[in-house]
């Protein structure tokens, strides 16, 4: 969590006190979810795996559930 407060406060010229004292949840899941995007493009750009984050399974699922 504090890792979390400390990107959050280097990303948007924050103190982590100070996002510890604005940000909301939904702050922080937005970030996350950013997060997770920029390090799945960045790993595609450099040929790795990323299919690795579901299981066959789960993504089939995840699919099912979407349509």
């Amino acid at each position: 969590m504090v890792a979390l407060f400390d990107q959050m406060a280097s990303k948007y010229g924050m103190l982590p006190s100070e996002v510890l004292n604005r940000a909301t949840t939904f702050d922080a899941q937005v970030h996350l979810c950013s997060e997770t995007y920029v390090n799945r493009e960045k790993r595609r750009a450099q040929g790795e795996d990323i299919a690795d984050t579901y299981s066959q399974a789960e993504a089939e699922f995840i699919l099912r559930r979407a349509q």
